[in-house]
This record gives structure tokens, sequence and C-alpha cells, in this order.
């Protein structure tokens, strides 16, 4: 009998709490900033939810990523950071908790990395065919910004992908070589606390002809003219069996690109007393 005085008291205890307990409105959030160190990390905020919500994150800020993206009740939401890999500079982002018509603001900032920093280059040494050619070396450059100082006028840079702290991808063209000679370029890679780094560029010498000669004839013609096309296919059959010869036809009848006057200045300048010529 005591047992079961005691049970219902239990029970009326245990009712008495739960009519007692308010009904969450909307959401709430235990945290509203987030500060990690630049080795990053995870860290939680609790969600005290009585309406759906959802997370919205900055595409940009890939370094700073959000889970579970919605619910619909109170949960746990688990913020993950990447490591900084700037050591000059901290960072910092945001994301929102929207609920029904209203929207939290949690502010997450991450310090900067304390580790040693790197200065380097992927490659210091390039072999250039005489023809010319592109080529490319990555920088690190994660404490200071850098420099690029192109020595030669036949190296000019092509462009930059990345960035400096993870590693920036620089490309470069180098002109042909008319010389007979081997050429070395000098590509200077400064930070701007005065570290430098060198890069050379050796490009073959020019083996073939430095020179070509080219017999170029004018052909006079017109389309009124019955012997031209004669001529025609003469200058055609030559062309065919010589690679030094060329011709550029001029026409006497208008409509055509290459158009003069048959009395014209042009006409008496070469002689041209006939067609073809």
């Amino acid at each position: 009998m005591k047992n079961f005085h005691f049970l219902a008291l239990a029970a009326a205890v245990a009712a008495l709490f739960s009519a007692c307990e308010k009904p969450i409105k909307g959401v709430h959030l235990d945290k509203s900033s987030l500060s990690f160190t630049g080795e990053g990390g995870s860290q939680s905020i609790e969600v005290a939810a009585g309406s759906p919500w959802t997370v919205t994150t900055s595409e940009a800020d890939t370094w700073c990523t959000v889970s579970p993206k919605s619910g619909t009740a109170s949960s746990t939401i688990t913020v993950t950071v990447a490591p900084n890999p700037m050591k000059d500079a901290g960072r910092s982002t945001k994301f929102y908790v929207a609920y029904d018509d209203q929207s939290i603001t949690v502010d997450v900032s991450q310090e900067k990395n304390t580790g040693e920093p790197v200065f380097s280059i992927s490659q210091k040494t390039f072999e250039v065919a005489a023809e010319g050619d592109e080529f490319s070396f990555t920088v690190i450059s994660d404490a200071v910004d850098y420099d690029i100082t192109v020595v030669d006028s036949w190296i000019k840079e092509v462009s930059r992908e990345g960035d400096r702290y993870s590693g920036q991808k620089l490309t470069f063209s180098v002109e042909g070589n008319s010389a007979k000679k081997e050429r070395t370029g000098v590509i200077s890679v400064c930070t701007k606390d005065g570290s430098c780094i060198p890069v050379s560029v050796n490009q073959a010498a020019f083996e073939g002809k430095l020179f070509s000669h080219l017999n170029v004839a004018f052909r006079f013609t017109a389309t009124w003219c019955g012997h031209c096309p004669y001529m025609d296919e003469t200058f055609k059959v030559v062309k065919g069996k010589r690679s030094d010869f060329d011709y550029i036809t001029v026409h006497a009848s208008s409509g055509y690109p290459l158009y003069f006057s048959d009395a014209g200045a042009l006409t008496k300048a070469y002689v041209i007393e006939g067609f073809p010529t």
C-alpha cells in the first residue's frame, strides 16, 4: 500500500513539472560568436528550436563549414574551420540561422598562423628552345607579399593563378631567339621585406637560316584582256614548282582588291604599256 502511494506521488510531481515547462518559441543559440586558433578545428553550438531553421554560409569562405544546414527541432550545429595558411593576418566570416521571418548572425574569427614563415619557388632554372615557349613555377610566400621583376624584355609574364599562401602559379612566355648564340634571362622574385630568389631562363641558339630569299612578281591584268588568263596559268605552274617564288596580281578592272587605273601614276611608274604585263 505504501508503494502504491509513493508511485502515485511521484507521478503527480512529474506531471506538475511537465505542466510548468513552456514550449520553445522560435530558435535560440547558446553562442553567437566563435573564435579559433590558426590551427583550426571544430566547435559546437546548441540550438533550441520550436520552429524549422536553415543555415546560410558564404560560398567564398570555403575554409569554414557548418553542419547540419537545417533542422526542424533542437539540435547541435558543428562549425569546422581549416588551418589558416596566412601568417600575416587572421580571417573572419559569418553565417546565418534563419527561422520564420527572422535570422540570427553567428560571427566566426580565426587567428593568424603562428608557424615559421615560408618563402620558396618550385623551380629556379628553365631550359627553353630557340623557337620560344611558355614555362611556369609556383611561389609560396605566406608571411609577406612579393614582387616580380623581369630583367629581360624577351621574357613576359602571362598569368598568375592561386594565392601566395598555399602556392601561386606564375606563367611566362619566351620569344623566339633569332641569334646564333644562346642567351640567359633572369626573373627576380623578391618579398616586401627584401628576401630575393633569382630564376634563370636559358634559351638555345637559333640553328636555322637567318635569312631567306623570295622572288616576287607583279602581274598586271584586266578582265577584258584576252591573253591574261594564259599568263595567270603560267605563274601558277612556276609557283607550284618553286618555293622561293610568289606573285601579286594587280587589276586594271574596277571591283578588285588591288585595282589601279590603266592610265594612272602606277601604270606610268612601272611602264605598263599593255596587258598582260
